[in-house]
């Protein structure tokens, strides 16, 4: 499964992750995002 999110404010910058689920790719991707910044846009594309 990949999941990517496209965040803000600061400039568009998407982040992807691959994990086995959906919980443990959002988690991944959440962790990647900077302080003070917002998703966007999610994308799942489930395998």
């Amino acid at each position: 499964m990949r999941v990517e999110v496209t965040v803000a404010p600061s400039g568009i910058r998407e982040i992807t992750v691959e994990a086995d689920n959906y919980e443990a790719a959002k988690e991944l991707a959440e962790a990647q995002i900077p302080d003070g910044w917002r998703p966007l846009q999610w994308m799942v594309e489930r395998d």
